[in-house]
């Protein structure tokens, strides 16, 4: 597996398999991609809920989506998920083996996570460390959408 950060390449239009507006409701983009729903009250199906708690979390505040691609709707960054319990969170999507890019997308919404060293997790991807120690605010700030 190969991790390339998005910045350094042109995005290309692609069929999306999955989309989630974790920790918040569907998402319809203009592009008509579905953003499937994960509220507390019906987590999605993708997560391991149960091990890693069922923890959601929202803002009404302003997010800068200026360093994300136009066609992503600015609601996604309104909610979070996080894991209350400690244990990882972990997202399964059924694909079809092959080649598939996945894009992450981020903001760091909750005041008591915005300085830098606050909230760091890995990302990892089919037993690939492909971000060690990733920090959104650091990378981002406070309110200002990534990916």
């Amino acid at each position: 597996m190969r991790f390339e950060p998005l910045e350094e390449r042109a995005l290309l239009a692609v069929d999306t398999l999955f989309a989630v507006n974790a920790g918040g409701p569907e998402v319809v983009a203009a592009d008509s991609t579905v953003w499937q729903a994960d509220p507390s009250s019906a987590p999605s199906a993708f997560l391991n809920q149960a091990a890693s708690g069922n923890a959601t979390y929202g803002t009404g505040d302003t997010i800068d989506t200026s360093l994300v691609p136009a066609e992503i709707p600015t609601s996604i960054f309104s909610t979070e998920r996080f894991s209350a319990g400690g244990a990882p969170l972990q997202w399964d999507f059924p694909v079809t083996p092959g080649e598939v890019e996945v894009r992450l997308f981020f903001a760091e919404i909750y005041g008591g996570t915005q300085s830098v060293g606050a909230r760091q997790f890995d990302i990892t991807i089919e037993n690939e460390l492909v971000l060690d120690d990733y920090d959104v605010f650091a990378d981002a700030g406070a309110n200002t959408a990534v990916m």
